[in-house]
């Protein structure tokens, strides 16, 4: 797909630049298009204490996921 193909283009400077009332521009008062919109990963991905995706997952004998650092760091405070 090409720029400006779903109507949308990210380019600056062409017709979405127009001033509209208010001072916004016509880009801005659109949802942006599925491709520049944040996906939200799988659940399964982030980590119960940190909240971040997992770079370096292991999983408890409980068989829950963690990231590595997050539960060593935690297991030293809690165990």
């Amino acid at each position: 797909m090409h720029a400006g193909d779903d109507g949308y283009s990210p380019i600056p400077g062409d017709h979405e630049s127009e001033e509209l009332e208010g001072g916004l521009n016509a880009a801005a008062t659109r949802p942006a298009p599925y491709y520049y919109q944040a996906a939200v990963p799988p659940a399964a991905f982030v980590c119960s204490i940190s909240s971040d995706i997992m770079r370096d997952p292991v999983v408890t004998c409980d068989g829950q996921t963690y990231e590595r650092a997050a539960i060593e760091e935690w297991l030293k405070h809690h165990d």
